[in-house]
């Protein structure tokens, strides 16, 4: 018993950190395609839900004409739980890959790879609590 809140602060370290290195990687990945790939405008046609429950995120189904007159579609790689209030269609940017049309990412939002940003605000948040509770814990347990 007496480990419980050591364990809690590495619980909390640990998801904090996993949570802080996603986010870092998605804005990072984002931040080298906003400055190599081409803006574009793309159209949003539909929506798939993924998950079950509480825990279904909204992703957008997302389609665009190449250069050679096919259809590119692809679905956005973030989704968010509260879903699109605006009827489909609707035009989005979106970054296009230039060594191959049919590959593209949203260019803006938290459906985009900003929405890394979340995930490093969280997983810093739970770094610092589970931190904070450690040191508070073991300050706690000295001698007096």
């Amino acid at each position: 018993m007496q480990n419980i809140p050591y364990l809690l602060a590495a619980g909390f370290v640990l998801v904090g950190g996993v949570l802080a290195v996603i986010g870092l990687t998605t804005v990072r990945r984002h931040l080298v395609r906003v400055r190599t790939w081409r803006r574009e405008q793309a159209t949003v046609v539909d929506h798939q839900w993924r998950g079950a429950g509480d825990s279904s995120t909204q992703h957008w189904v997302v389609e665009r004409v190449t250069p050679s007159g096919a259809v590119a579609r692809t679905v956005s790689q973030m989704g968010t739980s509260h879903g699109t209030l605006r009827g489909f269609p609707f035009p989005v940017t979106v970054l296009v890959d230039p060594a191959d049309e049919t590959r593209f990412v949203l260019a803006d939002g938290s459906r985009s790879g900003w929405g890394g940003v979340f995930f490093v605000v969280g997983g810093l948040l739970l770094l610092a609590v589970g931190a904070a509770v450690g040191v508070l814990f073991f300050q706690s347990q000295a001698p007096g």
